[in-house]
């Protein structure tokens, strides 16, 4: 009726003609032509005729027929194997090109798409039904059987999107339809789609983010907000998004440009793999990408395959724990394509797939080494054309699956207490880490030894990457295995384990530190971003929004993971940020760590300020702590918790200066949001420190206050460049922001008044600059109503009794008369502080301060404050 052809296809039957058949064509022409019937009257029918329903019910009476079958059998699924290798009316291949296909009526596309969603469940369910066959040939045509899904389900990603209109049928019939939902498909052929057309006008802009390899190089916001749970959740025990994992081109020429369904959005109409299935990835796998050439080896397609069903699954059951929402339901959509995997716990599945930890660890291996050599051919080379190519980007995703893999199995947070479980796994991994030790003595190693030798063999995959995206996910790999040793209060390596490449210290307590495995996995983490990364076929330097994402999420984890991490922000400081700085041209860029450069600079600059409080507190809490058995003296305490507020100011001034010669909003947006948290800390734990060791370490204290002074000023210009740029984004961060400075000038006073020296605190004028140096113009009131209020004239007379005291204390000239504006009003002159770090006591007054304004526009405009400078007399 519909005049589409249909042949005899994937017929496994060779040597002898097959003498059953699935008639797929005309059941799928019977099956749709009965739909539109029923939509045109909108109306269902009660009782339908049978070939109407057989498909929909092929594939789950087939699934009952094999399990009664092998109940009664014992297994053996020799009664109906038959039908493994039974041909199937197909739609002819012509029909099924694109370019043929966009040419057919609605009603021809959706029999061909039926025909091809039916099929693909048809192999499916074959596949869950012989996979556990142990006869050759019932083995080899299981293989067959999984190349033809691939083949249809690829058709299947290439016609979705000509067809947006099409409706498949559900995969079971206890899916409820209103949680099975079909994903918008973006039209490749310019059907009246509102999806496609918004697509069609964004289209400029997507080739223009290609060209630029990966999309502009501005910031995401998720990389910047590292306490979140989300972000922790994911970093410990999720994977890459797939935007995340090496992007590939499976294609060349026109195909590139054809938009592809994504599949794993059709779960609910494509039939659940089982477990089982996966016990095809025992086969050697070939590295060749294409399924033909493969012959009777694991292709690298039909590997990405399962790897990437196999993550989804393992993902669904040892991932995050489920979130219920506001009204205490589960999200259903989230369990769409798990039913069977929910009937089992999470205990019974991973004595299941502990199982597929030596293929993945013989597959990671065969990559590995075929990197190694790749790499070694090309002296170490990664930009150029014989290294990262269409040919090695398809196994890159491959390896970025299997240590996926791997991560979800070492990553489950209940592993610890399952120590058959853990153990079995450990041991697998460390006989691929040490080959020539015997099975017998790798039975009798330790948990520690274990967990070692699980490290080593993650370690070691470093030396074997081709896309920072796999180096995120050998590290996350690596944080499994850490987070599973402390678990098991094994948070240092063996004694007696050395590594040749890390540097022994003498003393005991850093001999402790470099043993442990936070220490360990930064050099890692370390080496990852001292690298060069490019792009695929052009060999330029990787950017882009995804690029950004996997250096913050290196810089998360080395910070997350390190038993110091005031020490690694002063590494990365001294070493990248002061290289940065110094680099002159367009394109700066720190030469110990490639990674920093002007795209990355505001992913560096979030990561050091955001973990910079939490840093100094953890410093903190190791200078007070006993060492050595020895209790140190409370004169030993200040004096240390001294050196790490010194070491802490440092660097959070450093920062600032960075920010002030390479500004821009993303910067000024990262500076606002983490700079109070650290003003803060230092009021509440660094100011008594201060008042300690005012007497005995007078000049180390001034030193440490003044370079907190050239933070807050740089921090004081941030805060009136985004008043005046009247960006409310900024500005909502700049109120208590300045409220924490002016507390800071007050208890610094006030420590001063403590120890007698008040006259070195100092107030000043300061005119109002932006981050460039420019005078910022001062609105003029059109005219000078007599608007002052009584608690403006009692602000006004303490402003003038405090510019007596403080000329009359440093001899400080009177503010030119240029300065003053007509219809300024000083608010609040409250300034940083000058100390003087002369050998007399602080007796001399030192360098000019500031004095803030504030400009207000006529209030019957109500415009904001220019240089807006909150009135805290009320609060202090």
């Amino acid at each position: 009726t519909t005049g589409l052809k249909f042949v005899l296809a994937f017929d496994l039957e060779v040597e002898e003609q097959a003498a059953i058949a699935v008639n797929l064509g005309e059941l799928v022409e019977k099956l749709e032509l009965h739909r539109r019937q029923e939509n045109k009257n909108e109306t269902r029918s009660a009782d339908a005729a049978p070939g109407q329903t057989i498909l929909i019910t092929l594939a789950p009476h087939f699934r009952l027929l094999r399990m009664v079958v092998s109940h009664l059998n014992g297994g053996e699924l020799s009664a109906i194997d038959g039908l493994l290798g039974c041909p199937v009316y197909y739609p002819h291949s012509d029909s099924l090109q694109p370019e043929t296909f966009a040419t057919l009526s609605i009603d021809n596309q959706t029999v061909l798409l039926s025909c091809l969603f039916f099929a693909a469940n048809w192999f499916r369910e074959l596949i869950n039904a012989f996979v556990t066959q142990k006869t050759p040939e019932l083995k080899k045509k299981v293989y067959s059987r999984l190349r033809h899904l691939l083949e249809v389900e690829q058709s299947l990603s290439v016609l979705l999107p000509l067809c947006p209109s099409y409706q498949p049928h559900l995969a079971a019939s206890h899916i409820d339809p209103s949680n099975a939902q079909p994903p918008p498909v973006a039209s490749a052929s310019g059907h009246n789609s509102a999806a496609a057309a918004k697509k069609k006008t964004r289209k400029p802009k997507q080739k223009k983010k290609q060209k630029r390899s990966g999309g502009t190089d501005g910031p995401v916001d998720s990389t910047a907000v590292p306490g979140t749970a989300a972000t922790q959740s994911s970093q410990l025990t999720g994977t890459l998004a797939p935007s995340q994992l090496p992007a590939t081109h499976s294609h060349t020429g026109k195909q590139d440009e054809r938009t592809t369904a994504d599949l794993g959005l059709y779960k609910a109409y494509l039939r659940e793999l089982q477990l089982d299935v996966f016990c095809l990835l025992f086969k050697t796998m070939s590295l060749d990408t294409e399924m033909q050439s493969a012959g009777n080896q694991l292709s690298v397609p039909e590997a990405e395959f399962l790897l990437t069903d196999l993550n989804l699954k393992l993902g669904h059951v040892f991932g995050a724990v489920k979130r219920s929402s506001t009204l205490g339901k589960t999200s259903a959509g989230k369990d769409v394509g798990f039913w069977h995997l929910d009937l089992f716990s999470a205990e019974e599945l991973a004595t299941q797939a502990q199982r597929f930890v030596k293929p993945l660890c013989v597959h990671l291996d065969t990559i590995s080494k075929f990197f190694k050599s790749l790499i070694d051919d090309h002296d170490g080379i990664l930009d150029c054309s014989g290294v990262l190519n269409e040919r090695t980007l398809p196994v890159a995703r491959v390896q970025g699956l299997l240590l996926t893999a791997l991560q979800h199995l070492l990553a489950w947070p209940s592993l610890y207490r399952q120590q058959h479980l853990y153990t079995s796994m450990l041991r697998i991994i460390c006989r691929k880490q040490w080959p020539s030790k015997s099975v017998e003595t790798v039975q009798e190693l330790s948990q520690e030894q274990l967990l070692w030798g699980a490290f080593c063999y993650a370690r070691r995959q470093v030396h074997a990457l081709l896309e920072l995206g796999s180096g995120v996910l050998v590290v996350r790999l690596l944080e499994a295995v850490v987070t599973l040793a402390k678990l098991l209060n094994c948070e240092s390596a063996p004694h007696g384990e050395h590594d040749e490449e890390e540097e022994q210290e003498q003393d005991t307590s850093d001999q402790h530190y470099s043993s442990s495995y936070g220490y360990k996995l930064g050099l890692v983490v370390a080496t990852i971003l001292r690298r060069n990364w490019t792009t695929a076929g052009e060999g330029l330097p990787d950017k882009g929004a995804v690029y950004n994402q996997r250096v913050a999420a290196l810089l998360q984890c080395w910070l997350r993971n390190s038993p110091r991490p005031l020490e690694v922000i002063q590494q990365i400081s001294s070493a990248g940020v002061d290289e940065y700085i110094a680099c002159d041209g367009k394109e700066p860029v720190s030469e110990t760590f490639p990674t920093l450069n002007k795209g990355t600079l505001v992913i560096y600059v979030s990561c050091m300020l955001s973990n910079l409080s939490s840093s100094v507190k953890k410093a903190l809490a190791t200078t007070t702590a006993e060492e050595s058995g020895h209790r140190r003296s409370t004169e030993e305490e200040y004096v240390a918790c001294l050196k790490v507020w010194t070491a802490g100011v440092d660097v959070y001034t450093k920062i600032f200066r960075v920010v002030k010669l390479h500004h821009s909003r993303h910067l000024l947006s990262a500076c606002l949001k983490y700079a109070r948290p650290f003003i803060e800390l230092f009021l509440s734990l660094g100011m008594p420190v201060m008042d300690s060791c005012l007497q005995s370490h007078r000049t180390e204290v001034c030193q440490v206050i003044k370079t907190l002074q050239a933070a807050t000023r740089i921090l004081q210009i941030v805060c009136t460049e985004s008043k005046v740029n009247k960006d409310v984004s900024l500005t909502s961060y700049v109120p208590m922001t300045r409220r924490s400075m002016a507390s800071l000038v007050f208890r610094v006073k006030a420590m001063l008044v403590h120890h007698n020296c008040s006259q070195a605190f100092w107030l000043g004028v300061l005119k109002n600059r932006n981050l460039d140096g420019e005078i910022i113009p001062s609105q003029q009131g059109q005219e000078e109503p007599e608007r002052n209020t009584d608690a403006e004239e009692k602000e006004a007379e303490a402003m003038e009794e405090v510019d007596d005291n403080s000329s009359r204390a440093g001899g400080e000239e009177p503010a030119d008369e240029s300065d003053s504006v007509e219809g300024v009003e000083l608010e609040d002159d409250r300034s940083d502080v000058e100390l003087d770090d002369d050998d007399e006591i602080c007796s001399k007054q030192t360098s000019k301060n500031k004095k803030r304004k504030i400009v207000r526009s006529d209030e019957d405009e109500g415009d904001e404050m220019l240089d807006g400078i909150t009135d805290y007399s009320s609060s202090f």
